[in-house]
């Protein structure tokens, strides 16, 4: 995405003005010589773009509102399409031809076809970067690098001298190409310039190289190992056995933000979740094999896993290691793509008109990409623009030589929701719109058992709508009712169970899950072994169990080895044990019932006893507070090497001389660190609790950070390069409460974090320089939060998720989503692009939208709780890019509802739509539901199917047109009912 470019001074001075303006008066105004002008984007962020071969098009998908934004021709109808995606930007690459497409994320204008390897084929492959658009072609070994804007050659292509496997090359965040030679299972790689190799580093032709948490791991199904490598050397750092079928093609996936593989194993259909730092892979069931899965997707706490034997997708929950949901997408079998843009995970047939959006509540919104009868049309029957010219050399249809698009971008149409057909077949959980409340069923104690047992079944709804009555069926002739239900099998099988839901709404919906019952004389089976703690150290008490099913075992025979020979033996079902010894351990468990037996392995490593900890020590190995330490160092204790955990024993770390630049733990070394816990105590009165510079996989858990409370440049934690942190029930207590910068990546769980509520143009939570912060489940209670005032062309974003935010103020240069929680006394929100959904807005000054694009979904903004001298609008839009408001109910402010002062000029739209505004309005403030200043020219505001009652004055006050009326808008008990557009 092109932004224009507003320089740091620019931004920080009119980003304080605004700030100040709304903390001290309560109402801003702004000249054009104090804010930076929009930039002119059409994406919105959870946007992605995808293939439509049988079109020849690129259509781009909006995912918060799961329909067709754009629709861009890029290769004859028919070619072999496949997209990918960098930033806002979307390449299309043809393999029938050999060539690639840029589309520009800005203007959505296709380039010309470039041929990036002459004589490439359905082998090509690219891989694009910010400086950089790497092309591979796995037939003849060459690399080629163009500019990843204009697609111009940079050299000559490059000789590999390897084969690139299928699935054997990635590209790390650091830019480095990655591959396996599908030959000899070499590992081959290029940094700096250099051709790099580790030779026979995986099985030839059954080796799998992805990226988990930025680094580059690999599988191989032929020794049944997965392993994560370092960056610089390729030698394996950590590595795990995998279980795996001699016929399983193992489709593998890596953790964005872990160090974890996600590996189908079709041959048992089961999903393999591979922890690679606890060293172990624990199955989830998910059908009985064999069935043909795909790789698998992760977001958040789900895995997405898609199933080509039916066209359907399991929904796992990775915290609680199961399935929660089956989705069917699609009617027959076929092979699908599935995908997740900033945290929105999308599905697509590149063959076929359909796609759409899987939530991960197992909702399923599809999305009609074309008229498949017409597939140069939308669903809607608007032909996209034809190129008024023929086809050029180097040039496609629907682009004019140059590469310049022939229609404007605006004449690309979009497929209305309503025309989308709902999801058919076994699975589908909606009889309505997409839009509707869907259901699920919760399986207790999970979806396999014995014969005669009981099986606990739970509607759950996902939506405004509530299940009032159901109807199950259960595959054997039985029926139940009630939303909760009980059943027992008589016979072993795979069966069917099925629910009929009325809904509150009056709307019936239905949901499908699958059981699998086994005599109880079938053989015992191990699922897994169980350790605790799964990292034991010498002198600890180690717990042996394991989780088995089918018949019980009549005996249990346990056994633990080393390379000295057996540790120790029990026959019992759970045993402790005591290691005395550093080093690598194996246990082994056999069980055996009167219908067989089963036997499972896993590998331990026992680790030495933490040193004590003291005032002033640097660690190079795990270490412990026994006591309480007073620290009179400007530093109490620095981490200097990796793989060290500091365990704070439940004793508080502090200082009793703090100075400006004090700090309790400083994490810091040669090069970069990997590897470090902090948990479990308190960190007080240091001004900055943790510092921490150049490292990975941090993990700071159950800790206090205190800083002193007069001292305004205090933080929690400090991190620069601090990459895959794991933030997790911690409380902070600070006026800054954190800042990372420079490319960090955090995400904060389960936590509370206090700051300074108080305005001051220091000490705010920050997350700038190119850094990702994700807050989750946590309270966060501050003035201001800061996503990056400083680089205008960042890459920065701040995600806040089922949180309770107390906060006036969000701005900066970032990208900003919010969702499924509330917020007090939120101000204005200045910010390149915003996506709020399903929040509830409370106490509010007003809440001001400005600068950026945003995506307005399905919130409520509840004025009743303001104090009588706010007067102020529920929400009010005042400078912005192309935005959407939809969904929303506003009421009891005692101002507008809504207002729309927006006065940059266009080319943008906003949409209003399927909005709520209910008694809103004061005599002496705002008096409407929806309050539209007059609209500048080229700004498009069309406002559609919005329900206004009992307002002060107008339900929707707009000058006659000013704005286009999009029909059936309501008013209701609105004593001068609407103006600009039709109320009936």
């Amino acid at each position: 995405m092109k932004r224009r470019r507003v320089g740091p001074t620019q931004l920080r001075v009119a980003a304080w003005i605004l700030v100040a303006a709304v903390t001290t008066t309560g109402f801003v105004v702004l000249g054009a010589d104090q804010v930076p002008v929009a930039p002119q984007v059409r994406m919105h962020v959870g946007s992605a773009w995808v293939a439509s071969s049988q079109a020849g098009q690129l259509t781009l998908l909006d995912g918060t509102s799961a329909t067709v934004s754009a629709r861009v021709p890029v290769a004859p109808p028919g070619s072999s399409l496949h997209a990918v995606q960098h930033g806002m930007n979307g390449y299309a690459v043809n393999r029938s031809q050999g060539s690639v497409v840029r589309v520009d994320g800005a203007t959505l204008t296709p380039s010309g076809a470039v041929s990036p390897v002459t004589g490439a084929d359905d082998e090509l492959t690219v891989f694009p970067t910010p400086h950089a658009l790497f092309a591979l072609d796995r037939r003849q070994g060459l690399l080629a690098r163009s500019d990843p804007e204009t697609l111009t050659p940079q050299g000559k292509p490059y000789q590999l001298d390897a084969q690139p496997s299928p699935d054997g090359s990635v590209v790390d965040p650091d830019g480095r190409l990655w591959t396996l030679d599908h030959r000899t299972g070499d590992l081959v790689w290029f940094a700096d310039g250099t051709r790099h190799a580790r030779a026979r580093a995986g099985t030839p032709g059954r080796s799998r190289l992805v990226l988990t948490d930025g680094r580059p791991a690999l599988l191989d199904s032929a020794r049944r190992t997965a392993e994560l490598l370092n960056r610089d050397t390729g030698a394996v750092t950590q590595s795990a056995p995998v279980n795996l079928g001699p016929d399983d093609a193992a489709p593998v996936s890596g953790s964005p933000q872990e160090s974890r593989l996600l590996v189908s194993a079709g041959s048992r259909g089961h999903l393999l979740v591979c922890d690679l730092g606890a060293q172990e892979c624990t199955p989830v069931v998910l059908a009985p094999g064999p069935v043909d899965l795909g790789p698998p997707v992760e977001v958040g706490d789900r895995a997405m896993v898609p199933d080509y034997t039916t066209g359907r997708v399991w929904v796992v929950d990775l915290v609680a290691m199961r399935p929660v949901a089956e989705r069917r997408l699609f009617d027959s079998p076929r092979r699908f793509d599935l995908l997740v843009r900033d945290g929105i995970v999308f599905y697509n047939d590149p063959n076929t008109e359909q796609a759409g959006v899987l939530d991960l509540d197992g909702r399923v919104r599809p999305i009609t990409k074309y008229d498949r009868a017409a597939p140069g049309q939308g669903p809607s029957g608007a032909p996209t623009q034809p190129s008024p010219g023929g086809p050029h050399d180097n040039a496609l249809p629907g682009v004019g030589a140059g590469g310049t698009h022939a229609g404007p971008p605006n004449d690309i149409p979009t497929g209305p929701r309503d025309n989308v057909p709902p999801v058919a077949g076994p699975g589908d959980t909606r009889t309505g719109t997409p839009d509707d409340t869907t259901v699920s069923i919760v399986v207790s104690p999970g979806n396999r058992g014995v014969v005669a047992a009981e099986f606990r079944f739970t509607v759950v709804t996902a939506g405004a709508a509530r299940a009032t009555e159901a109807q199950w069926t259960f595959g054997d002739g039985t029926a139940a009712t009630g939303t909760a239900a009980r059943h027992r099998w008589s016979r072993p099988g795979t069966f069917p169970v099925g629910v009929t839901v009325q809904l509150s709404t009056g709307r019936q919906a239905t949901a499908a899950a699958e059981v699998v019952i086994d005599l109880p004389s079938a053989p015992p089976r191990i699922v897994r072994l169980v350790v605790e703690p799964e990292a034991p150290r010498v002198g600890q008490q180690v717990h042996f169990s394991a989780e088995v099913t089918g018949q019980s075992p009549r005996t249990w025979a346990w056994t633990v080895t080393s390379n000295r020979g057996v540790v120790t033996t029990s026959t019992a079902q759970r045993f402790p044990h005591v290691f005395d010894g550093t080093g690598s351990y194996t246990v082994t468990l056999t069980v055996t019932g009167e219908a067989g037996s089963d036997r499972q392995s896993r590998p331990i490593t026992v680790t030495p006893p933490p040193r004590e900890a003291k005032c002033g020590d640097t660690l190079t190995t795990d270490a412990i507070l026994t006591k309480d330490l007073i620290c009179p160092q400007e530093v109490g204790l620095t981490i200097a090497a990796s793989n060290v955990t500091l365990d704070l024993g439940g004793r508080t770390l502090s200082t009793d001389a703090p100075t400006k630049t004090s700090k309790g733990i400083v994490v810091e070394g040669d090069g970069t660190l990997s590897n470090i816990t902090i948990r479990n105590g308190t960190v007080a009165k240091f001004v900055t609790s943790i510092r921490m510079t150049d490292a990975s996989d941090v993990t700071i858990a159950n800790a206090t950070m205190l800083t002193p409370p007069a001292e305004q440049a205090g933080y929690g934690i400090r991190g620069d390069k601090v990459r895959g942190a794991q933030i997790r029930n911690v409380s902070i207590d600070s006026f800054g409460i954190f800042r990372f910068r420079y490319g960090s990546s955090v995400t904060i769980v389960g936590s509370t974090l206090m700051g300074s509520e108080q305005f001051s143009v220091g000490g705010v939570p920050t997350c700038e320089l190119d850094t990702s912060c994700v807050i989750q489940r946590s309270s966060l209670r501050t003035n201001i939060i800061s996503c990056d005032v400083h680089n205008e062309n960042g890459n920065t974003s701040i995600t806040i998720t089922e949180s309770d935010v107390t906060a006036q103020q969000l701005f900066g240069l970032c990208a900003a989503t919010i969702k499924n929680s509330t917020w007090k006394k939120l101000g204005n929100i200045f910010v390149i692009s915003v996506t709020l959904a399903n929040n509830t807005f409370l106490q509010q000054h007003y809440t001001q939208v400005s600068f950026g694009q945003f995506a307005i979904i399905n919130n409520v903004f509840d004025g009743s709780a303001n104090s009588p001298e706010k007067r102020s609008s529920g929400l009010k839009i005042i400078r912005s890019a192309h935005g959407t408001l939809t969904r929303n109910t506003f009421f009891r402010h005692r101002g507008h509802g809504v207002e729309v002062a927006d006065q940059t000029q266009g080319p943008r739209t906003i949409e209003i739509s399927e909005n709520v505004f209910e008694s809103n309005g004061e005599r002496f403030s705002g008096r409407d539901g929806l309050h539209i200043d007059n609209v500048p020219p080229g700004v498009l505001v069309t406002v559609t199917n919005n329900h206004t009652k009992n307002n002060l004055e107008y339900g929707i006050n707009a000058n006659p047109g000013s704005v286009k009326d999009g029909g059936g808008n309501t008013s209701l008990g609105n004593p001068k009912g609407c103006r600009g557009v039709f109320c009936p």
